[in-house]
């Protein structure tokens, strides 16, 4: 899968939840980036070569989904045992 791709399903899926006025306007970049940072601290826990590797090997909006819980795991985990 490729970003526009993945932005493209991302972005309907927040339209269920947000005005599609304010979708509509959001860059590919910041669609997905909403997916992969903590809404708490804005923390992303998959960002640079990991970020565009997940894309990549998606081959679709839930794998790609399902990738990014396990990096986010993996990061609070991470951050439990300091």
């Amino acid at each position: 899968m490729n970003k526009q791709q993945l932005a493209q399903q991302l972005r309907q899926r927040l339209k269920a939840r947000y005005p599609v006025l304010y979708v509509k306007h959001l860059a590919d970049d910041q669609i997905i980036k909403s997916y992969v940072t903590c809404s708490g601290c804005n923390k992303q826990w998959l960002a640079g070569q990991e970020l565009e590797r997940a894309i990549l090997e998606s081959v679709s909006v839930e794998d790609f989904l399902s990738l990014s819980r396990q990096h986010r795991e993996n990061e609070h985990r991470d951050t439990q045992q300091r």
